[in-house]
């Protein structure tokens, strides 16, 4: 197997352990489904200043 595909698949790895324990996270945190568990509208703003100063 060429060293690319080894390096692929060891960052896959790591990327589903990542969101694994996060979706363990979340649901800890998760009591109710009708409302947003962490507010990301400050992280939004910055994206959208970002953004604008592209186009």
């Amino acid at each position: 197997m060429p060293a690319s595909a080894k390096a692929d698949m060891r960052t896959r790895e790591r990327h589903l352990m990542h969101e694994s324990l996060d979706r363990i996270e979340r649901g800890a945190k998760t009591t109710t489904w009708d409302k947003a568990i962490i507010d990301r509208t400050s992280d939004l703003k910055n994206w959208v200043e970002v953004f604008k100063s592209l186009g």
